[in-house]
């Protein structure tokens, strides 16, 4: 593990610190992705390295919990206790800004834990998260004087045509209006055809620009990595000012393999976006008419993982994905899982525990060896006792969630039958139990089990302090899930 002045002393080493020179040979067209290991492309990781802290622990045993995308700076909105015990309980965090302190004290608690600087690829805005802190951490007056920075409508030569992000309610007479929008935030969507290969120190190209902004943040904070954010189709169908899927893919993958030479082959890159193909690209319809389209697991290429935003629930609600979409979901993740770090990430009210059950349920279900779970819930810093849960390593691993289904002809150890929708894997010391559905049903176990129940948790406080919580277990030989519900049993009462 690396200490804080190790860390800065890596990234000078390394380069990360500093743009170095493309490397050759690194960007061609998309490979398949199932069944190759991610380091073929970005490199082995340095001995000691953040990414190889990442790359080289293991997950298989317990419940890996992630923060995402979270703002906030030490002696303001958060402090020192409380990110030391949050340090503790989460393996990974992205932070939204750096020069916020939290990385020096995460290490400080805990060398472990890794944090990823925040920084969105291909939205850029002049909002702040927090008052007097830039939502993305580069300057708003250098970015906005640099058209070619950003997605268009009409050609370059029309600045009054920049692609606003539909999501922020821009009012239709502002949106295609830089000078005067009446929407706030201001966000616009970036350009990630505009890079410079042949001089990579040239900032006034936007994936350069971004790249040494991230080197020079990640460097400053002694973070140990990165993680983008929006890398994926834009919101709209197809890109604007008419390239095509195919030809915005390409550029994505072009820009994330030259990140991946600058940053180099120590530090951490993860990317978020996967979730739009689910949206945009089913993967029922993925190579069917219209609805083809490259799959962003392309990228994972050149990152090391990538996060599920919209796992299981949707951030309507909450709201449980109807079936069809849940497997499809589920079956996205297991294919991440398999060969790279998974960051699932349900934004459910945590306060919820039938939702809370069915959405780590639905975790173990596809958790491979490198997999974090993560909630986005009303507080900071959630903690419930049935993260402590001890399952142990999978017995079985499907290929695809129909593997996991309680069906006739399908053996699932400790598991006999089922009345209804449930899907289910076996663990060393227990199973895991799904119910998508809109039905309720029930699971006839081979042997008596211990139902587990959570009790208390909540919200970790400003000194530190852990809130109070407990599992209770009941015996079963059967277990009722209720519609869209999730169950955990050991064999052995802890």
């Amino acid at each position: 593990m690396l200490s804080q002045l190790d860390r800065r002393a890596f990234l000078k080493t390394t380069g990360a610190a500093l743009i170095t020179p493309a490397l050759p040979g690194l960007i061609r067209d998309g490979l398949p992705l199932l069944g190759r290991r991610r380091d073929s492309d970005a490199g082995p990781p340095p001995a000691g390295s953040p990414r190889a802290n990442l790359l080289e622990r293991s997950t298989r045993d317990s419940v890996a919990l992630y923060l995402y995308g979270m703002p906030g700076r030490i002696g303001y909105e958060y402090t020192q206790p409380q990110i030391a015990t949050v340090a503790g309980i989460y393996g990974l965090l992205t932070w939204v800004y750096a020069g916020s302190g939290v990385a020096e004290a995460a290490h400080a608690a805990n060398p472990a834990a890794l944090v990823t600087e925040y920084f969105d690829l291909t939205w850029v805005g002049d909002y702040n998260q927090i008052p007097g802190v830039p939502w993305m951490p580069a300057p708003w007056s250098y970015v906005n004087d640099h058209e070619n920075f950003f997605g268009h409508w009409a050609p370059i030569a029309s600045p009054q045509t920049r692609v606003p992000n539909p999501i922020f309610g821009y009012s239709q007479d502002a949106a295609m209006r830089q000078g005067n929008p009446t929407g706030t935030p201001r966000e616009f969507l970036a350009n990630p055809f505009d890079l410079d290969e042949a001089n990579p120190s040239n900032a006034d190209r936007w994936i350069n620009y971004f790249t040494a902004q991230s080197q020079s943040l990640i460097a400053q904070s002694a973070m140990d990595g990165l993680m983008m954010d929006e890398v994926s189709q834009p919101y709209g169908v197809p890109p604007p000012w008419g390239v095509t899927p195919q030809s915005w893919h390409r550029a994505l993958d072009r820009a994330l393999a030259f990140i991946r030479a600058q940053l180099g082959a120590g530090m951490i890159m993860l990317f978020n976006g996967i979730a739009i193909d689910m949206v945009l690209q089913p993967p029922h319809l993925r190579s069917v008419g219209p609805w083809a389209r490259p799959a962003s697991l392309d990228y994972l290429r050149w990152c090391d993982g990538a996060q599920m935003e919209v796992f299981v629930t949707s951030y309507v609600g909450p709201q449980v994905w109807p079936q069809p979409v849940w497997e499809e979901m589920v079956d996205l993740c297991m294919a991440i899982a398999r060969s790279s770090v998974l960051l699932a990430q349900a934004p459910i009210l945590v306060e919820d525990p039938r939702m809370r059950s069915f959405a780590l349920a639905s975790f173990h279900l596809v958790k491979g060896d490198r997999s974090y779970f993560s909630h986005r819930g009303n507080g900071d810093f959630p903690w419930y006792p049935e993260w402590t849960l001890k399952l142990g390593a999978p017995l079985h691993t499907a290929p695809h969630i129909s593997g996991y289904l309680v069906a006739p002809g399908h053996n699932i150890p400790g598991v006999t039958g089922a009345q209804g929708v449930a899907y289910t894997r076996a663990f060393e010391n227990g199973i895991a139990l799904a119910n998508p559905s809109s039905q309720s049903s029930t699971v006839q176990l081979a042997q008596p089990g211990y139902l587990a129940i959570s009790q208390g948790g909540g919200w970790i406080g400003a000194d530190g302090t852990i809130p109070a919580g407990q599992l209770t277990y009941q015996t079963v030989q059967q277990v009722d899930l209720p519609a869209q519900s999730g169950a955990h049993v050991l064999w052995e009462q802890p």
